[in-house]
């Protein structure tokens, strides 16, 4: 134990600058709201981890935060119910309740990070790395017991689930070929993005393309007035001038 003094002390630390440098920014959002979108962030990792499909950097949620809204109810049911079946098999096994409380535990220090800037963020990708493992020890677990019952079957499965990803994979990596591949796939999946459509417009501002990159700092500001935005449509103005 004594080995593990320091890193405590240090976490200690780095937590309470954490809170202090998120202090001005909690505030955007209501501990209730707050509530609603951990268990809709909670949701999405899952969905995130089982059909990685509209995968992006920037994941912004612009709607308004309210328990009637299916963005919340069904998120809130799903968790509920997880949190059932982990309670209710530990009479014959305690992995399942394992796997999920190590997730929610891991995951529980992100509800931190929803608001960033005056914006909503419902998730990070990175953010699910250390949580996972709770899942996929889950996916291990199975795949060991399948195994074990039809044994050739179960590995040409696991082969090409495994390959299957591994193109998925590096089709994912392509999308951050440069900024304006990174932005424009932001945009592809979630086109209320102001910060993506802000960046894109000072990327074409530069290679003189000035007719989008106006379009961009527009629709910046259409979806929420940002200082970046103005500061970049005043430029833009300057140069036509």
């Amino acid at each position: 134990l004594l080995e593990k003094v320091p890193y405590v002390i240090l976490a200690i630390i780095f937590g309470v600058i954490g809170l202090i440098g998120k202090a001005s920014v909690i505030a955007t959002i209501t501990p209730w709201q707050t509530l609603l979108l951990s268990v809709k962030a909670i949701v999405f990792y899952l969905q995130k981890l089982f059909v990685p499909t509209k995968l992006s950097v920037l994941y912004p949620y612009t709607k308004s935060i309210e328990l009637p809204s299916p963005d919340f109810f069904v998120p809130l049911l799903i968790v509920i119910a997880l949190i059932a079946v982990a309670i209710s098999t530990l009479k014959w096994t305690k992995e399942i309740a394992f796997g999920l409380i190590f997730f929610f535990l891991t995951l529980a220090p992100t509800f931190m990070n929803f608001a960033k800037a005056g914006d909503v963020y419902v998730a990070s990708d990175r953010y699910a790395y250390i949580p996972s493992i709770g899942l996929l020890f889950l996916i291990a677990m199975l795949f060991h017991r399948l195994t074990a019952k039809r044994s050739q079957l179960m590995q040409a499965a696991i082969a090409v689930f495994v390959v299957f990803f591994a193109f998925q994979a590096h089709a994912q990596s392509l999308t951050w070929r440069n900024t304006e591949s990174l932005f424009t796939n932001v945009l592809k999946h979630y086109p209320n993005s102001h910060i993506a459509h802000n960046n894109l417009g000072s990327l074409l501002f530069n290679r003189k393309e000035y007719r989008s990159a106006y379009q961009h700092y527009r629709d910046s500001i259409a979806i929420r007035p940002n200082g970046m935005a103005y500061y970049n449509l005043g430029q833009f103005f300057t140069e036509m001038n």
